[in-house]
């Protein structure tokens, strides 16, 4: 199930914990690792809009989705860690 306002709430946990926006944080900690550097991403009073607004090609999105095959690893390099990977990858409900 989506829920945009969960999504709104991390943003800004990110950016309280980080310092930065998840924009910025994503941008050093999976976009650069993986290649991408045409992204915009729009904020919404000064947090990144993590429920929507973000905007990839279509070979960028491809390159997250290998990463999650890969547990996340990307070139020989873990970029996010496999238990994380398989964690958010595990069904919870049934709706």
């Amino acid at each position: 199930m989506y829920n945009t306002g969960a999504l709104t709430l991390v943003s800004a946990i990110i950016r309280k914990a980080t310092g930065r926006p998840l924009d910025e944080f994503a941008r050093e900690n999976l976009f650069e690792p993986l290649g991408i550097t045409k992204v915009e991403w729009t904020r919404i009073k000064g947090d990144t809009d993590a429920g929507g607004g973000l905007r990839l090609r279509p070979r960028d999105m491809a390159k997250i989705g290998q990463l999650v095959l890969a547990g996340g690893c990307w070139n020989g390099r873990q970029i996010v860690s496999k238990a994380w990977i398989e964690t958010s990858t595990a069904p919870r409900i049934k709706i």
